[in-house]
This record gives C-alpha cells, sequence and structure tokens, in this order.
C-alpha cells in the first residue's frame, strides 16, 4: 500500500507507520471474506483489492484519531437530509445500541486487536 496515494504532500504522522499493517491484515480479511462469494464476478481483483484495503485503513485512522473527515460527512449529511448515514449511530438516547455493522462497531473491532 502507498500510503501517499491518499494524502497531500507533508510530514508523516506519529500512526502513518502502522497503516501498512492494518491495510494487510484488512486485505487478509477481505480475502477470506471473499471466499465464500458465490461468483467470481464479484470478487476484486488484485488492483482493487489493494485499493480498498488502503482505504479503509486510512478511514480507520480518520476514525481512530478523530481526524474530522467522516464526522464532517456525518454533518453535511445531517444538515442537507435531516438524517446521519443509515450505518452510523444517532448519538442520541434514542439511538440503538452498538452493532458490529456500524462505523464505530468495526473501528472498535479494528482497535480492540492493537
Amino acid at each position: 500500500m502507498d500510503t501517499q496515494n491518499f494524502r497531500p504532500p507533508g510530514p508523516a504522522g506519529r500512526g502513518d507507520k502502522y497503516l501498512r499493517d492494518v491495510a494487510r491484515e484488512v486485505q487478509r480479511a477481505i480475502r477470506t471474506a471473499q471466499r465464500e462469494l458465490q461468483f467470481d464476478t464479484l470478487r476484486l481483483d488484485s488492483a482493487g483489492l489493494a485499493e480498498l484495503s488502503g482505504l479503509l485503513a486510512e478511514f480507520a485512522e480518520d476514525m481512530h484519531n478523530d481526524i474530522g473527515l467522516w464526522r464532517a460527512y456525518e454533518d453535511w449529511n445531517q444538515q442537507w437530509f435531516g438524517m446521519r448515514l443509515p450505518m452510523t449511530e444517532g448519538g442520541t438516547d434514542t439511538s440503538p445500541p452498538r452493532s458490529p455493522l456500524t462505523v464505530s462497531g468495526i473501528c472498535s473491532g479494528c482497535s480492540s486487536r492493537s
């Protein structure tokens, strides 16, 4: 994974050295999950798998470090459509319990491994 594909030029952050390992672990998990797919057309090729795993590692970094890119997207969705994104928690007392399928559930699963 070349992290410079998804980042502006400049100094590296403290956690950047871990992104390659996170991307590799994500890539391994996707490869394992793809074995269960019934049709080959649903499987990603090597380039697509590398790109997706790199993007997911960057996404996990944003969530873990509270950089705010995803939060800005959620806020925009709330402002324009009156609701947060369907796969995220509402952040109110009426929100459903944390599910492993929500963004925060996925991120907490990733961070519990380190």
